[in-house]
């Protein structure tokens, strides 16, 4: 383990399960706090597959799924028209670090599909000074 309380937050939705098991393997060397904040909805309002996420959610135990809802209202906001693209994506990443303990030393934002080489990371995150 690092010399460093690493957090890592990983943006993650039932499309991409197959990325799931090796991106928390390789983000366990390393990272003391993982959270993986899931809408209950696709970011294009469509429902995610609520049978599927409590199966996920229940095979991966290393890590905190922080299961949320989509709204409607939120649509309606100035703020969202004006990042529509980014606005579900940047949600997930804010709601994960709002729950990260206040003793982290570095977050790692990720995608469920960049999956990290955790020995590489490692070695790379105790030589820095």
């Amino acid at each position: 383990m690092s010399k460093y309380k690493i957090g890592t937050i990983i943006n993650f939705c039932s499309n991409e399960a197959s990325f799931l098991a090796p991106c928390i393997e390789q983000v366990k060397k390393f990272s003391q706090e993982i959270y993986l904040p899931v809408c209950d909805h696709f970011f294009d309002g469509s429902k995610e597959n609520q049978n599927l996420l409590e199966n996920i959610f229940k095979s991966f135990p290393a890590a905190q799924f922080l299961y949320y809802p989509f709204s409607e209202k939120i649509k309606k906001t100035r703020w969202y028209k004006k990042a529509l693209s980014h606005f579900w994506h940047s949600l997930s990443r804010y709601i994960g670090y709002i729950h990260l303990s206040s003793s982290v030393d570095y977050v790692l934002f990720l995608d469920v599909d960049e999956i990290v080489d955790g020995d590489g990371f490692l070695s790379w995150l105790d030589s820095l000074e």
